[in-house]
């Protein structure tokens, strides 16, 4: 885990899918949970070669999924691959970091 700036991080966990990424971002929701810290976690999840193959395009899917999470109601986890989906859906979409919010 690092910290990206503010209060975002990111977290690299190599030869994951997009299924074991989004477990730990939720583990990490549980944990920070069960620590009983007054604040919420909104994550957004990118795998490579699906969301990009370059650090760049990873950040871009990834920050993209992490404000569909917050502007879905915050402490919600959300992968880029769903965004894509809902897209060429032609549902509207509003992703890995995180932001650490209180409250």
């Amino acid at each position: 885990m690092a910290r990206i700036g503010g209060e975002e991080f990111g977290l690299v966990l190599p030869g994951a899918t997009e299924g074991d990424a989004r477990c730990v971002a939720i583990r990490v929701q549980d944990q920070m949970r069960e620590m009983g810290l007054a604040v919420t976690a909104s994550g957004g999840v990118a795998v490579s070669p699906t969301d990009g193959t370059t650090r760049t395009d990873l950040m871009r899917a990834a920050d993209k999924a992490l404000y569909a999470a917050k502007g879905a109601g915050r402490n919600r986890i959300i992968c880029a691959t769903s965004l894509r989906r809902r897209a060429s859906a032609g549902t509207e979409a509003v992703a890995a970091r995180g932001i650490v919010q209180n409250g």
